[in-house]
């Protein structure tokens, strides 16, 4: 229901813009819009801003639509779509705008990422990979080093950019077993590079990392790893 009224209100305020547009084409000079009294302020406010959620969606806008359903309105006549069909353009509405949303906050934490990453490999200390995935040693061990196929017992430690840890093993205080390229591709990587009594703090920026995001991290979002390598285990095969 709250997506059937999201996409009937959002339906209106365009068809008002359609029809503005439409006014504009007549030889004649439009008049400049009255904006004083409070009605008109909110209808001028409530296209305004659906218009532009429906930009930032990738929605085409077809004017003919927008002033058919606008006279239909306006003439109490019953909507020439089935509630199936509004139901299912909202549902497409919807999923548009989210995917959008997620595009725009991606590439604002990749961008963020990225800044950082260059200020980062300027730091003693610091190597970057080819990848553009950096580390800097905080415990150097002489154990082996693992293949991907390799099971591998580390303890962890993830947080965000601005300090914000969103997991760890070290709570249990037990490491954590897993095959090395079962993780996500900056593990995968970093992994092969280290040997067993290694402690590396990593950076992983949003592309190795989760680019679409997870329940409680961003699309995009550089990740900071304390890793500590205790064991290679036999090989998965």
């Amino acid at each position: 229901m709250r997506h059937l009224k999201t996409y009937h209100l959002l339906f209106a305020a365009l068809l008002l813009i359609g029809c503005k547009e439409n006014k504009a084409a007549d030889p004649a000079p439009a008049a400049e819009p009255k904006l004083g009294t409070l009605d008109q302020k909110i209808s001028y406010m409530f296209a305004y801003s659906a218009t532009s959620q429906l930009s930032e969606a990738g929605v085409n806008i077809d004017k003919d639509a927008y002033r058919q359903g606008l006279e239909d309105a306006m003439e109490k006549r019953d909507p020439r779509l089935s509630e199936d069909e509004r139901r299912a353009a909202s549902v497409a509405f919807q999923s548009m705008r989210s995917e959008a949303m997620g595009k725009m906050i991606r590439e604002r934490n990749e961008k963020m990422g990225e800044q950082f990453l260059a200020e980062n490999a300027k730091r003693d200390g610091v190597t970057q990979t080819q990848s553009g995935l950096q580390y800097e040693v905080l415990t150097s061990g002489k154990g082996a080093s693992p293949s991907a196929t390799d099971k591998v017992q580390v303890y962890y430690k993830g947080s965000l950019l601005n300090g914000k840890e969103f997991d760890s093993s070290l709570a249990p205080d037990e490491p954590v077993t897993f095959t090395v390229n079962q993780v996500i591709p900056g593990w995968t990587e970093v992994l092969q590079l280290m040997k067993e009594g290694d402690k590396w703090k990593v950076y992983i920026p949003g592309q190795l990392a989760y680019p679409n995001g997870t329940r409680n991290i961003e699309p995009g979002s550089l990740l900071v790893f304390e890793i500590e390598l205790v064991k290679v285990l036999d090989s998965a095969k």
